[in-house]
């Protein structure tokens, strides 16, 4: 599909946006000049006048479509619940097994989930042609599909910006994310009025689709009286989560907190992980005067302060991986044990995850890539390229206990 059939995006009028008073000459001039450098920028997808939380019975004329969705249960042939996700282990003597991966038949949660930035096209835009979802799926495969051990997962289709918007003007990447987050917004609130049923909520986004989550979060959950109820926890892997000094809230969120304890529902999972020793500046991430940027601990320390990682899921014919791993013919491969994890301070009040190596002299596992590697040190990244699928396991796991809390607390929702 090129766009969601019998839909056409139309282009903003930029004349018509509130502008400061000029003259018909400058004006006329600024409009040419906004036009050019920004492009033809989408008009944002509308939720009606009227319709407002619970969102009961909604339904949205471009998710309405199937085809806007990228997974869903019932799809007539959903790629994330028939996909091969089957994972060979490595094991610390460096024998193998396999780990085939088989979806809950009848999983009590919901996952909504917003892949990250996959236009890689330098140019400022918003993604509008479906014609190719590959992209998408692949990316949605490594990140979210295992959570359907847990979870039902939804994943829309959605006008993401380019990775060339980050370096626009900040009115062109506000504009643009707007028209991005109109999509997700809609998608969610159809998702709200035909499928939840009053099931509990995992909200899952990473890099820009954490900025997206975080939106919904905010929109959706945070003070409602409908909705906060049902939210299970917000994943915000590499988004800006914010709070007051000294508070778990009062920032990007007013009620919604930072998660502290492993049995807390209704809270916020994030960070935004680096090699454990890297020269993290804070500047790009560091939180404005007033407010303090937040990390949440994946599990329990151990002796050392730092907490074991549980499971990490690398995808084969992905982008992460930069060592060859003989004999391995499976989708993915999975590690257990190999690495730990700490939120600390960083420069201009920044916190950030921490991920250090950590195996005994004995183990003989090969590494799918080296930390040390320049790619993970040298750029405001840090280890974006692998920390959903180096943490996967740990935050299906937080999910699973949040959704059994959730589910004792809150049975008859």
């Amino acid at each position: 599909m090129s766009s969601a059939p019998g839909h056409r995006w139309t282009c903003l009028d930029i004349d018509k946006q509130e502008k400061p008073r000029e003259s018909a000459g400058v004006a006329r001039f600024s409009v040419f000049l906004m036009t050019l450098l920004a492009g033809c920028i989408p008009t944002r997808t509308i939720i009606p006048k009227g319709v407002h939380s619970p969102f009961a019975d909604y339904t949205s004329d471009l998710y309405g479509d199937n085809d806007m969705w990228l997974c869903k249960p019932d799809l007539p042939q959903n790629p994330c619940a028939s996909a091969d996700l089957t994972a060979t282990e490595i094991l610390p003597d460096g024998s193998t097994r396999r780990v085939p991966f088989q979806p809950a038949a009848d999983p009590p949660l919901d996952c909504f989930y917003i892949y990250p930035t996959v236009d890689l096209d330098p140019n400022p835009g918003n993604h509008t042609s479906f014609a190719d979802t590959a992209p998408m799926l692949k990316v949605t495969l490594s990140q979210a599909a295992r959570f359907q051990e847990v979870c039902r997962l939804y994943a829309p289709l959605y006008r993401q910006i380019t990775v060339g918007t980050y370096a626009a003007p900040q009115w062109t990447l506000d504009e643009r994310l707007a028209v991005a987050y109109s999509d997700v917004a809609d998608a969610f609130a159809h998702y709200l009025g035909q499928y939840n049923r009053g099931r509990g909520i995992v909200v899952l986004g990473h890099s820009q689709g954490a900025f997206m989550a975080a939106e919904v979060l905010r929109h959706f959950f945070d003070g409602d009286p409908f909705l906060e109820p049902r939210l299970v926890a917000g994943l915000v892997i590499v988004g800006r989560v914010e709070t007051l000094p000294g508070e778990l809230s009062g920032g990007t969120f007013s009620s919604l907190p930072v998660c502290t304890d492993p049995d807390e529902i209704g809270c916020v999972v994030t960070f935004r992980a680096y090699r454990d020793g890297a020269n993290v500046a804070g500047d790009m991430h560091g939180p404005p005067a007033g407010r303090e940027s937040t990390c949440t601990s994946l599990g329990p320390p151990g002796p050392d302060g730092r907490t074991p990682v549980a499971g990490s899921y690398f995808s084969t014919f992905g982008a992460g991986l930069s060592r060859r791993l003989d004999d391995i013919d499976t989708p993915y491969v999975f590690y257990q044990n190999l690495f730990s994890t700490q939120c600390v301070p960083g420069a201009g009040g920044f916190k950030h995850l921490s991920v250090a190596l950590d195996r005994s002299p004995e183990d003989r596992r090969p590494l799918p890539f080296d930390l040390d590697e320049p790619r993970f040190e040298k750029t405001m990244m840090g280890l974006h390229t692998v920390e959903m699928g180096m943490l996967q396991r740990d935050l299906i796991q937080i999910v699973e206990r949040k959704g059994k809390v959730f589910r004792a607390k809150k049975p008859t929702l």
